[in-house]
């Protein structure tokens, strides 16, 4: 006795997901479209790269510039390692990940607080672990409400913030990086 073609159920919506990625991924790796998509990935990694480290230089100042190295260790892989998650899981084909200048001058601040709270009474190591933790926590923090906004569907609540806020945010914004 043969099965009924409903039930192949989920099975059939994988074979065609399947399907469809290995369709788009061989119009993206044809050869008339390599050259130019390897040309883009190749400028949009050292793009990258370069802004990577510069934020970590803005970041891991001052008293933790001995430290340097290491935030641009950490920098570049966090770097490179969102944009092989967004490139590879995003729904928008041809998206990129990078780094921001506004989250990183806030994090600079708050890297130069942790930096002059615990200079007195802290190693330089502790300083360190503890800066690096709190860049942790705050990007887990910042990825955790932008799912939650997502999953909520309230993105599109973004148009109704008066252009003042955005206007002021963004001029405070500039005013830390400059500063």
């Amino acid at each position: 006795m043969t099965q009924p073609a409903t039930f192949l159920g989920d099975d059939h919506k994988d074979h065609s997901t399947t399907r469809k990625f290995l369709s788009t991924l061989y119009r993206e790796l044809h050869p008339s479209q390599l050259l130019p998509s390897v040309t883009a990935g190749i400028v949009t990694g050292v793009i990258g790269v370069i802004r990577a480290i510069s934020y970590a230089a803005l970041i891991f100042s001052g008293t933790l510039s001995g430290y340097l190295t290491i935030g641009v260790g950490i920098a570049v892989f966090s770097t490179a390692a969102i944009s092989i998650v967004v490139g590879l899981m995003s729904s928008l084909p041809g998206m990129i990940a990078t780094p921001l200048a506004a989250p990183t001058a806030i994090l600079a601040i708050l890297a130069a607080a942790i930096a002059e709270t615990m200079g007195q009474t802290s190693s330089e190591t502790e300083m360190l672990v503890t800066v690096v933790a709190a860049i942790a926590l705050s990007s887990i923090l910042t990825g955790i409400f932008l799912f939650v906004l997502g999953k909520a569907k309230l993105a599109r609540k973004i148009q109704f913030i008066p252009y003042p806020v955005v206007g002021g945010f963004m001029a405070g914004t500039g005013w830390l990086l400059v500063r």
